[in-house]
């Protein structure tokens, strides 16, 4: 159970942590985010990472191409398995159906 004071010094701290936590904030993108004028800028002068960048976005585009015809072909080999198995089963029943009617050939 809490006085008043316990409950004073609670809130005193609250608004001193919230406080901190509002300084580190402004202080993250003061210095780790950039405005749009200072990324061109940054581009201008770095032309080598804007290549950089610019293959790594071509080679994730290319990555994401290739798993969904990944995923197509993977439908594809699915479909045809299943097909394989139903042609199995047929080509089982058919040589079933034809050893038991031999059978009653052969007991006539």
């Amino acid at each position: 159970m809490y006085t008043s004071e316990g409950e004073l010094d609670t809130a005193l701290s609250m608004q001193a942590m919230i406080l901190n936590i509002i300084e580190m904030e402004q202080l993250i993108k003061k210095s780790f985010l950039f405005s749009q004028d200072k990324r061109e800028q940054f581009l201008q002068n770095n032309p080598v990472q804007q290549t950089l960048r610019a293959e790594v976005q071509m080679l994730n585009e290319k990555i994401l191409e290739l798993e969904a015809e990944n995923r197509k072909i993977k439908e594809i080999m699915s479909k045809n398995d299943s097909t394989g198995r139903e042609m199995d089963d047929q080509s089982n029943l058919i040589n079933r159906l034809q050893r038991e009617n031999n059978e009653l050939k052969l007991k006539d």
